[in-house]
């Protein structure tokens, strides 16, 4: 008797995004802020807001440079291939901000680390969010090809780069407004 188990089907990269997981993504990086910053309401009031724009400030000033760019070289993917990428890349992030609240509330309740912890944690998270989202990218171009084109991947990868480059330098100066509201 053979018995074999069948591992469940991966999400399609290009099913719908629900508008709840975006919900949810949002929440997760105030409620990160929140708990993080619970025993200092008034630093909490000036830096929940500033936590939310550095990721989704960030994607929203980057996204048309990186659709152009995308036209601009050629290459093959569809626009909304792309944002669904951007966007799944966001929500990911949140999710782990939404995960590291735990965190943030231990900090926060047993020390006076939570403005350093909540930096720290945004900054992971961050990063986290531009590495899925340039393998999410390539994906998405990868698809959008019939046949193996090493140009048109070397074209990504570096328009890619370029993105997240800009992304993280847009989302450390949206950063810095955070770490002067809390230090």
């Amino acid at each position: 008797m053979d018995i074999t188990l069948a591992s469940p089907a991966p999400r399609s990269e290009t099913a719908p995004l629900r508008p709840l997981a975006v919900l949810r993504a949002t929440g997760g990086w105030l409620l990160l802020a929140v708990v993080a910053l619970a025993a200092e309401p008034t630093a909490l009031a000036e830096s929940a807001p500033l936590t939310l724009a550095a990721p989704a400030g960030a994607l929203l000033l980057t996204v048309p440079a990186l659709l152009v760019g995308h036209q601009f070289l050629n290459l093959r993917a569809a626009p909304s291939a792309l944002l669904s990428a951007l966007l799944r890349g966001y929500c990911g992030a949140g999710d782990v901000a939404l995960g590291l609240t735990p965190l943030a509330l231990l900090f926060s309740a047993t020390s006076a680390l939570g403005p350093l912890i909540l930096m720290v944690t945004v900054g992971g998270a961050g990063l986290q969010a531009l590495a899925v989202t340039l393998l999410r990218l390539a994906r998405a171009e990868d698809a959008a090809t019939a046949e193996p084109d090493l140009a048109a991947k070397g074209r990504m990868v570096v328009l890619g780069l370029a993105w997240a480059a800009l992304t993280a330098l847009i989302g450390l100066r949206l950063s810095f407004d955070l770490a002067n509201s809390l230090f």
